[in-house]
């Protein structure tokens, strides 16, 4: 196939039917995957077909959505509690700190996902991003877990 000529190619196209959603069965995991992560790969995933490239932007369209809400919907609270000081309740403040944990959460997290998710999926940031991702998600999210606690026990 590497000597076929515009008119061969041609041929052999109208020969099957055009389908844009239709990816060769050699498009694999293995195959899409970056080069510092294959070493990784346990080999199941080496035959295992890879989604279809639109696919990750959506899954970025989507991310961008609900995390600009999220983040929005958190800086809306937020600004509500700080210019009303009747608010201001024991039981509010702990709502206040979710907004604030939920809001540091989005900021810190998102970005780099909806980042990845429009450049085709693989993780775009090396082995220390990816670390520092995971300390960064594992630490909001205990700040949040702490704070739905403090929130259940009053």
């Amino acid at each position: 196939m590497a000597n076929l000529t515009g008119d061969a190619v041609v041929a052999m196209a109208q020969k099957q039917a055009f389908d844009p959603w239709a990816l060769p069965d050699t498009f694999t995991l293995y195959a899409y995957a970056p080069e510092d992560i294959r070493s990784f790969l346990h080999p199941h995933w080496h035959s295992y077909k890879a989604l279809h490239p639109a696919w990750y932007y959506f899954l970025g369209l989507m991310y961008l959505v609900i995390g600009t809400c999220a983040v929005a919907g958190n800086a809306v609270v937020l600004k509500i509690f700080s210019r009303f000081p009747a608010l201001r309740t024991p039981a509010n403040l702990l709502v206040m700190n979710l907004a604030v944990s939920d809001f540091l959460l989005m900021l810190a997290l998102f970005p780099e996902c909806v980042y990845n998710f429009f450049l085709g999926g693989p993780w775009r940031f090396g082995d220390m991003g990816c670390q520092i991702h995971a300390f960064l998600g594992i630490l909001h999210h205990i700040y949040l877990l702490i704070n739905l606690q403090c929130l259940n026990y009053q």
